[in-house]
């Protein structure tokens, strides 16, 4: 072990940009990997699985080295036992502590247990998207549903001034018990909602009923911060994008996944959302917009189907109505203004005098084919356009074909007058 300590390292060749700028080279302590190999090999063979240290030794093994590499001192060779004199170089040693008996490598190989001890407490409180969902999952439950939107919104009422103590945390107090309770298994949502294309990729990767989830203790406060730093923060993010950018959607509820950046997951707690009402979304972002509580199936619900112990207030029912006429008279007028720009359109069509009148006739040669390269570009931009009626999207289509076309022959006329005029 002394010998391997003493180890100065081979240069290697790097064609970095790091290492040409500075000059720097890069060298391999063969002599400390070899050592810290076999100490890694046989920590994995005693204490592995319950240890939990990586099955590649290879990878493994550096943290070990780098640890051994970092512990050294480089130390007269005069202040170390007499053991290690015969391996000083130049009146100077490497050793990470005056043992004669490992020369401080125990120490090292310590140092490195800890740190692995401590590195797999940190990814046990760490969230995962299962945890994320099986929470909410848990708050989605009928007998939580009453007391979710008052506790989210901190709001206190009668019932929760009765309860000793913070009302919060008690009733989070209630839901862990649900939530490490292997026996309950969040549901998937409905599949008339999940089995969507938008899903089909995605549907498969996460498992909040996952016999991992119970490897790790929880409590009341981690429900607490798993809700408030990691679940509402990323949900919230994701509403306002749906809400600010898309309208909406193409109007499914699946295609929320579109919108959620990295954090996928969070479609499986918006489609669970909205079989209740968005619940939580309301909580989390504010009211939901009409657009979306309209494709939610508002438009054709009445409120007795949508009136239960949380719409019980008269003005909030008063509220809903006022917002759910609003958007009745809303969808009328996109109506009525998709008939009037296929109206005209139609008429633009229907009379050829009408479409050769709008043609300039004192436009320049190049004005022309300007003008038609314009139309050219309108034409392939409308065909990537999903959101137009398809008959509409052809009336279009031919109208601006026929634009088109007739600057094309009106410069050709030009060129043909210009060349006559020159002959």
């Amino acid at each position: 072990m002394v010998l391997s300590l003493q180890d100065d390292g081979v240069v290697v060749s790097s064609s970095s940009k790091l290492a040409k700028k500075t000059g720097i080279q890069k060298r391999k302590y063969l002599k400390i990997a070899k050592i810290a190999t076999q100490i890694y090999k046989k920590l994995k063979e005693t204490y592995n699985p319950v240890a939990g240290l990586d099955g590649n030794v290879s990878r493994g093994m550096q943290v070990l080295a780098m640890e051994i590499l970092q512990s050294r001192k480089h130390v007269d060779t005069c202040d170390t036992d007499k053991a290690f004199h015969q391996y000083g170089n130049n009146g100077k040693i490497y050793i990470i502590n005056n043992c004669t008996l490992c020369a401080g490598v125990d120490q090292a190989v310590n140092n490195f247990q800890k740190q692995h001890e401590h590195n797999a407490k940190t990814r046990a409180a760490h969230r995962t998207p299962e945890d994320g969902i099986r929470l909410c999952g848990v708050l989605f439950k009928q007998e939580y549903r009453a007391a979710v939107s008052g506790i989210m919104k901190n709001k206190k009422d009668r019932k929760k001034s009765d309860v000793p103590g913070d009302p919060t945390k008690s009733f989070f107090e209630k839901a862990l018990a649900d939530f490490v309770d292997i026996d309950f298994n969040v549901p998937t949502p409905k599949e008339d909602v999940w089995l969507s294309e938008h899903t089909d990729e995605h549907r498969d990767k996460w498992d909040p009923n996952s016999p991992s989830l119970f490897e790790h203790p929880r409590s009341a406060d981690w429900l607490i911060d798993t809700w408030h730093t990691y679940v509402r923060p990323r949900y919230k993010k994701s509403l306002d994008k749906w809400n600010k950018e898309t309208g909406g959607g193409d109007g499914t509820p699946a295609s929320f996944i579109d919108y959620c950046g990295n954090d996928k997951w969070l479609v499986w707690i918006f489609l669970l959302d909205y079989e209740t009402n968005f619940l939580l979304a309301n909580n989390a972002s504010g009211r939901m917009p009409n657009h979306l509580q309209l494709e939610a199936g508002f438009d054709t619900a009445t409120l007795s189907d949508i009136t239960d112990d949380d719409w019980s207030s008269k003005s909030r029912v008063k509220t809903l109505e006022k917002e759910l006429n609003e958007v009745r008279r809303n969808k009328e007028k996109i109506d009525d203004f998709g008939s009037i720009v296929s109206d005209f359109l139609k008429t633009r069509m229907g009379t050829g005098s009408t479409c050769r009148s709008d043609t300039p006739s004192k436009m320049s040669y190049d004005d022309c084919l300007k003008k038609a390269d314009y139309y050219k570009a309108q034409l392939r931009e409308l065909e990537d356009d999903d959101s137009l009626d398809i008959e509409l999207k052809l009336e279009h289509t031919q109208s601006l074909k026929d634009r088109r076309t007739r600057f094309l022959k009106a410069a050709i006329e030009i060129e043909k007058a210009k060349r006559a005029k020159h002959a």
